[in-house]
């Protein structure tokens, strides 16, 4: 991909860090494990980066090693939780559209 393709989707994803994370706390709750919601960090990309942490941990906790799908990876996860769009210009849909 051209540099200048890839820093328009990283531009426009940086706008927003807020209801990326907040899809990734979501999916997280919606495995019906208990999570702990991470304390924000005061920088966008820190607090995405610990949303997607956090439903790994909830993800692998009810579907992994001993359950259906093995060992769960924190791309895994990202590109099944948006469909590979995570740096979409319309992704996520809308915070509470799980």
């Amino acid at each position: 991909m051209p540099a200048a393709t890839v820093r328009g989707w990283l531009r426009r994803a940086g706008r927003r860090l807020e209801a990326i994370r907040a899809w990734f706390i979501e999916v997280a709750g919606h495995t019906g494990i208990e999570v702990a919601i991470p304390d924000g960090f005061g920088c966008g990309g820190r607090d995405v980066v610990a949303a997607v942490r956090v439903a790994v941990a909830a993800i692998g906790q009810r579907f992994g090693p001993a359950g259906l799908v093995g060992a769960v990876t924190p791309a895994q996860v990202v590109v099944a939780v948006s469909g590979g769009r995570l740096l979409s210009a319309d992704w996520p849909p809308s915070a509470r559209g799980l």
